[in-house]
Parts: structure tokens; sequence; C-alpha cells
């Protein structure tokens, strides 16, 4: 059976939800593992609009997020900090400023599930 358009969409717009709220696992040992595996996600290339569309509509994930990378005590790692993302390794570097906080946040989970699954530090395009 052929998969429509809208279940595709829906299907995504699911898993940008659950990617969404791994930052509710944050203090669990298995988080990295959960944002390891969001990673496969990123391969669709509308996931990171419906993951930034998905936080704009929860605030509180995006202030959840913005917390846990002011929090991070390790270098090299992914940051986000109000509307910018980018790669910390004793410099900013590959920052892209995003229109709004929910962009930004998504790209920042995109760079570190990238980070954590493959070891690939993401470059502005």
């Amino acid at each position: 059976m052929a998969v429509t358009a809208q279940q595709g969409l829906r299907a995504v717009a699911a898993s940008a939800a659950r990617v969404a709220s791994v930052v509710k696992h944050r203090s669990e040992p298995g988080f990295a593992l959960l944002l390891q595996l969001a990673d496969r996600h990123f391969s669709d290339p509308g996931f990171e609009d419906a993951l930034a569309d998905c936080l704009r509509e929860k605030a509180t994930l995006i202030e959840l997020w913005e917390n846990w990378s002011a929090d991070q005590r390790w270098t090299p790692s992914a940051y986000v900090e109000d509307t910018k993302a980018g790669w910390f390794d004793g410099e900013r570097r590959y920052v892209r400023v995003h229109p709004d906080r929910g962009a930004a946040v998504a790209d920042f989970i995109h760079r570190m599930a990238a980070w954590l699954s493959r070891r690939e530090v993401l470059k502005v395009n």
C-alpha cells in the first residue's frame, strides 16, 4: 500500500515531536543515545523545518534545549544562543543566525545528533 503525501507529512511531524521531546530525558543515562538515534531523521530534507515548527508550538521545549546547551561542560560541542546556533571548539565556528529560536534550536539538535552519531561537525551551507 502506497503512503500518501499526507501520511508522510504526519509521520514526519510525529517524528519531529518525539525528537523535540528528547530533552525531557536530559538527566537520564540514555539521553545521548536518544540524540544519536535522532540523527537518522535529518536525512529527510523537511525534517529540520518540521522540528522547528514543533518547537515553536512548545516554547517550554525551546527553553529546555537552550538551558541544556548553556549547561554543557564539554568541548567541542554544538551550542544555541537565542537565534544563533553554531559549533564551539575553543572558538565559535559555523554560526548560523535563524529567524527565530525554534529554528535555532532545531539546528542545534541537528548538530548535536550528527556529532554524537557520526562525529560530524555540520558547517554552514
